[in-house]
């Protein structure tokens, strides 16, 4: 740092509040400090800033799987946040949900260089009193029912179901049908537990759920049983992975979408409006729950503390070409 002030003519102060990106140094100033560093080959010291200010500048992000959309679409979200904010991220993947894994990963967690933590929790595991967090340690959680003691970001599940449901209702379907998620999915269940609920609160008969995985292939198989159901004039697919499913199983047994049957998707991923029909889904705001996580552990970090609780990113619904009013016939 010493050298770069010599070589640019400027006091060492001037320097580390160029390198640390601090506000307050006129343009000129920071262009003649930059070009500086690059010519002599500057490079900030991660491990000194660390000693010298007690923060790595690093955040960790512990996952389960990176197959999902939605976790693949936080992660890019949390990403981008945190890059904005001056940090890096540091991917912790867990091998396996069960309690022995995630312990394995916050032991990991112990031994990296992170000044928080973001958890995307797919599965009940941090909901059990048998699994708790290093004592001290900034934390954000995605996607859990732990608002009780950690600070939680989640979409609003419940609320995008409810409209999924009082759409298709509106639109003079009796009744949804459902195809959940995993079972061990906390936003699964969430969805799930709204659609039934959005149901009796109409007065409209709850029809037997189905269970898929999130891909494409159990809602196929899901399709093709729901093909077989007269009465079955509108589906609510938990994701629209298992959404696309759906929609060849009713092409392939001669069942025209929306006429014969309405489709409405979750997450409203890049690819559902190129559907054949373009489908109706639930928006989730994935790059604002990214932020929001990042934000508040950043918060936990410069404050010392952070309280419980959860925020709830709303979502919206996109109707599109697979949804219409029922077909008489149908």
């Amino acid at each position: 740092m010493a050298d770069v002030a010599r070589h640019a003519g400027v006091s060492a102060q001037t320097v580390s509040r160029v390198s640390n990106g601090y506000e307050g140094v006129v343009p000129e100033t920071r262009e003649l400090v930059l070009r500086a560093m690059r010519e002599l080959g500057y490079r900030p010291n991660g491990a000194a800033r660390a000693l010298k200010y007690g923060e790595f500048r690093t955040i960790g992000v512990l996952l389960f799987t990176l197959s999902t959309t939605g976790n693949m679409r936080t992660l890019d979200a949390i990403a981008t946040s945190a890059a904005r904010e001056g940090y890096a991220i540091t991917v912790i993947p867990i091998a396996a949900p069960t309690e022995a894994g995630v312990h394995g990963g916050f032991s990991r967690l112990e031994e990296l260089a992170v000044d928080g933590v973001i958890i995307i929790m797919e599965v009940h595991l941090l909901d059990s009193a048998v699994v708790s967090l290093p004592p001290g340690l900034h934390t954000v959680v995605v996607d859990s029912d732990a608002g009780d003691r950690y600070a939680v970001v989640d979409t609003d599940q419940a609320d995008g179901a409810r409209q999924v449901v009082e759409h298709l209702l509106a639109l003079g379907h009796r009744t949804v049908w459902h195809v959940a998620g995993p079972e061990s999915s906390f936003a699964g269940e969430r969805r799930t537990a709204a659609w039934r609920q959005s149901l009796r609160a109409a007065g409209r008969p709850v029809p037997p759920m189905l269970r898929g995985d999130w891909s494409a292939e159990s809602g196929y198989a899901a399709g093709l049983r729901l093909a077989e159901e007269p009465g079955c004039t509108a589906v609510f697919a938990a994701n629209d992975q298992m959404a696309l499913g759906l929609l060849r199983a009713f092409h392939e047994r001669g069942l025209v979408v929306p006429r014969d049957i309405s489709v409405v998707g979750f997450d409203d991923t890049a690819d559902c409006a190129s559907f054949i029909p373009p489908l109706t889904t639930v928006h989730q705001d994935f790059a604002e729950v990214g932020r929001r996580c990042v934000d508040g552990v950043l918060q936990q970090i410069r404050t010392g503390s952070g309280e419980p609780g959860t925020t709830l990113v709303p979502t919206r619904l996109v109707v599109r070409g697979s949804t219409a009013p029922p077909h008489r016939n149908r």
